[in-house]
């Protein structure tokens, strides 16, 4: 049993949010999510996935260590141990080295220091010169190259531990090989989906989910195209907060790509959909690049343009701002 461990962990992880956000209630709330969700029961019942626990514990004293490392770095920091970054640093380090010895699934945790790097220890670069400090937060902006950098070690440990997990793991025999490439596709992107599902309506739980042998095609389709709407979302987030774009403009950008790759994909529109013209502008080509692609460019660039440099685009900037 490690239901002790498992209550130090959902503690930890609301003063480390509470540390980090100074929400206090929602803090409390995504504890008690943590604490209590059915998921978790697995992990808390056996004494053979202790590790799920264990490595839990070193993961967030990792994302604690690295707060403090994070705060060390404000320009109003106390003196003494707050100002102690390179400590905290390898301190992170160390704790998400044990972490990978407790269990390879913290690999991922690089990932998630730069989304804390962006909320809430706010240290991406937004529209700020790089390495100069939030005007609101006192907190300096780094720019996104120098994150990466910072990360390096902790890259460095994940792919290190992924190699040598990979081949322990071919040696005992635990990586299949009777499925193919595609099945092998098919069943991840499936078992994201579940698992999201699962979070949210913890219904028909398993000890094991053994995998059925072929996947049905809809299952696969439906999956693949959820998470590709979760990625879509992203980039569309990414060019909007890095790129300064517009929601509106970055928003019609991305729907273009998206038609022009299904037009590519389905090799133009159908003969009898649309009139000629129309036809033309989608598939015809213009030296190498087809009319439908320059226009969005240079319907980006126009609007960018207007957006940024007329009156008219500064009124929209600021009723945009009154409204948030």
């Amino acid at each position: 049993m490690s239901v002790g461990p498992h209550i130090a962990n959902a503690l930890l992880l609301f003063g480390l949010l509470r540390r980090m956000t100074g929400a206090l209630w929602r803090s409390a709330l995504v504890a008690a999510l943590f604490a209590l969700h059915p998921l978790h029961v697995e992990s808390v019942a056996w004494a053979s996935e202790r590790k799920d626990v264990l490595s839990t514990l070193f993961f967030l004293l990792t994302l604690w260590a690295y707060a403090a490392y994070a705060e060390g770095r404000r320009p109003e920091a106390r003196p003494g141990r707050a100002r102690r970054p390179a400590a905290n640093y390898l301190l992170a380090l160390g704790c998400f080295a044990l972490g990978l010895m407790s269990k390879p699934m913290l690999v991922t945790l690089p990932f998630v220091l730069l989304l804390l790097d962006y909320w809430p220890l706010q240290r991406w670069p937004r529209r700020a010169p790089a390495a100069q400090p939030d005007t609101a937060t006192g907190r300096p902006r780094l720019g996104l190259f120098s994150l990466l950098l910072e990360k390096a070690p902790f890259f460095a440990l994940a792919a290190a531990s992924s190699i040598v997990t990979y081949f322990v793991q071919r040696h005992g025999g635990a990586v299949s090989t009777s499925l193919t490439f595609g099945e092998r596709v098919a069943n991840a992107l499936i078992s994201y989906a579940r698992y999201i599902g699962k979070t949210f309506w913890p219904l028909d739980l398993s000890i094991l989910y053994p995998h059925p042998g072929r996947w049905p095609l809809g299952a696969g389709v439906g999956a693949a195209v959820l998470l590709l709407a979760c990625a879509i979302g992203l980039i569309n987030g990414l060019g909007i907060v890095f790129l300064g774009l517009s929601p509106i403009v970055m928003t019609l950008a991305t729907n273009g790509l998206l038609q022009g790759a299904a037009l590519l994909y389905s090799n133009g529109t159908p003969d009898g959909f649309s009139s000629p013209m129309l036809r033309w502008f989608m598939t015809g080509k213009i030296w190498v690049f087809a009319p439908v692609t320059i226009f969005m460019v240079a319907f980006v660039f126009a609007a960018v343009t207007l957006l940024g440099r007329t009156p008219f685009g500064r009124r929209v900037y600021g009723l945009s701002l009154i409204h948030l």
